[in-house]
C-alpha cells in the first residue's frame, strides 16, 4: 500500500504498544493513520489490538469512504464495547488519531483527526492541519460529528502523521519537552533529503534530545511522499 517514498518510525515505550500505525486501501484510495491509545504496554496494546480491528472492519463496510465518518463509527464502537458513560467516575479509555484518505486520480487529501494533527510540506513550507479537540472515545461533546479538511496535491508534496510520544519527550540542555515547532524546523531542514534519510536523521535526533531520559511515551510517527 505504501512504497520507497515513505517512513514509519515506530518506538514503543515497551515491549508492546499503546501507539500503532494502520494503512489500507478501498475503491483504489489509501487510507492511512497514526493512532494513539490510552496508555502503554499491556493496557495500551488492548487498546490498539480493539483499534486496528475495528478501523478494519469499518472501512470495509462504510459508504461513502470520509474520514470523519469512519472517526464518527470508530468512537460509537470503542464507547458501545467499553460500555462508556457520562458518569464521573467511569472509565475514559479511547484513543487520539490522524487519518486520511488519500485520492490519487483526484489529487486530494481527505483529513480527520481526533486531538491529533497532519503536517503538510509543499517545498519546505508546511501547513498544520489539527484535526478535533475531541478523543476517539466518551467525551462532553461527544454528539458532535468530527469535521473534515480537503487538501489539494502536487506530486512530491509530503504528509506526517503523528502521535505526541516525539513532540512531549523531555531532553536536550535544559529537560524540557521536543515540541511540535522544533520538530516543524527539522522537517524544513530535511526536506530535500531521501525518506530513508529523513528517518535516520528523526531517529538520532530524538536519542539524541533524551539524553539518558526514559522515553516518556510510545511514538509512533509516519512521512509519506506523494
Amino acid at each position: 500500500i505504501l512504497n520507497e517514498d515513505h517512513f514509519i518510525l515506530f518506538r514503543p515505550k515497551e515491549m508492546v504498544s499503546g501507539d500503532f500505525y494502520f494503512a489500507d486501501q478501498k475503491n483504489g484510495k489509501k487510507i492511512i493513520a497514526s493512532v494513539d491509545c490510552t496508555g502503554h504496554g499491556v493496557p495500551g496494546a488492548f487498546m490498539s489490538l480493539l483499534g486496528y480491528s475495528f478501523l478494519k472492519e469499518i472501512i470495509k463496510s462504510i459508504e461513502p469512504l470520509e474520514p470523519n465518518l469512519i472517526l464518527d463509527t470508530l468512537r460509537d464502537h470503542i464507547i458501545n464495547s467499553l460500555h462508556q458513560t457520562q458518569e464521573i467516575g467511569t472509565g475514559k479509555d479511547g484513543m487520539d488519531i490522524s487519518l486520511c484518505i488519500i485520492d490519487e486520480e483526484k489529487q486530494e487529501i481527505h483529513f480527520s483527526g481526533a486531538y491529533q494533527i497532519m503536517l503538510f510540506i509543499r517545498n519546505g513550507n508546511i501547513t498544520r492541519y489539527k484535526g478535533d479537540k475531541m478523543p476517539i472515545g466518551i467525551h462532553y461533546n461527544k454528539q458532535s460529528s468530527f469535521s473534515k479538511e480537503i487538501i489539494k496535491y502536487n506530486k512530491g508534496d509530503e504528509i506526517y502523521l503523528l502521535s505526541d510520544g516525539y513532540i512531549d519527550q523531555f531532553g536536550g540542555p535544559k529537560n524540557k519537552k521536543f515540541r511540535l515547532k522544533k520538530l516543524e524546523r527539522i522537517l524544513t531542514d530535511i526536506f530535500t533529503e531521501s525518506m530513508v534519510s529523513k528517518k535516520s536523521t528523526l531517529t538520532k535526533t530524538f536519542d539524541e534530545w533524551k539524553r539518558g531520559n526514559d522515553q516518556l511515551d510510545d511514538v509512533v510517527m509516519i512521512g509519506l511522499r506523494l
